[in-house]
């Protein structure tokens, strides 16, 4: 298995690389598989409560991320992986925010989309993950008023079901940034 695992983050591997930039593109393709099954169970989850026009963007996430995944396969552009993963993940949970009909009624999905500035700082520069960091702020504050107008009657799921949601955006991103921070902190 562990064989395995070392194969699917080693995909766009240069042995020309830094020992730097090799561990960063094998983090960055170890996150992005990490998040694929989040996106596969979050739109199964929607169906299941009967929200099948939600299921569709975690579902298209978890497809573009593949695709996205594929490419750089291909094509070793380690800026492509990056600007992708990044706008996927900052993008796509905003989008089902809006489709949900906001915050609450989203669970807090959008805090998936702060996995951007961080990945950010792990994957570029700690400079330009300020501007990502606006991005998601700017999100935020669109997206947030923009919910009632775009859903006005919201998503209308069991209440338990919005606090387990909220329960698992809150404990999958905290796994996501807490491996980010780690394996970055070990790398260096």
């Amino acid at each position: 298995m562990k064989e395995l695992a070392d194969r699917a983050v080693s995909i766009g591997s240069d042995p020309r690389d830094s020992l730097d930039l090799r561990e960063r593109k094998a983090l960055l393709v170890g996150v992005s598989l990490m998040v694929l099954p989040a996106g596969a169970l979050w739109g199964a989850l929607y169906v299941a409560f009967g929200e099948p026009g939600a299921a569709v963007l975690p579902w298209a996430y978890t497809v573009c991320s593949l695709v996205v995944l594929a490419v750089y396969s291909r094509v070793h552009s380690f800026r492509l992986l990056r600007a992708a993963e990044l706008a996927l993940i900052l993008v796509v949970p905003a989008m089902l925010m809006l489709v949900l009909g906001g915050l609450a009624p989203s669970s807090g999905v959008i805090l998936w989309s702060l996995l951007a500035p961080l990945g950010a700082v792990v994957f570029d520069s700690p400079r330009r993950a300020w501007a990502w960091f606006v991005a998601f702020i700017a999100l935020l504050a669109v997206t947030i008023p923009l919910a009632r107008v775009v859903r006005p009657d919201a998503a209308d799921m069991p209440e338990d079901a919005v606090l387990a949601f909220a329960a698992l955006n809150i404990a999958a991103v905290s796994l996501v940034a807490l491996t980010l921070l780690v394996t970055f902190a070990r790398q260096r």
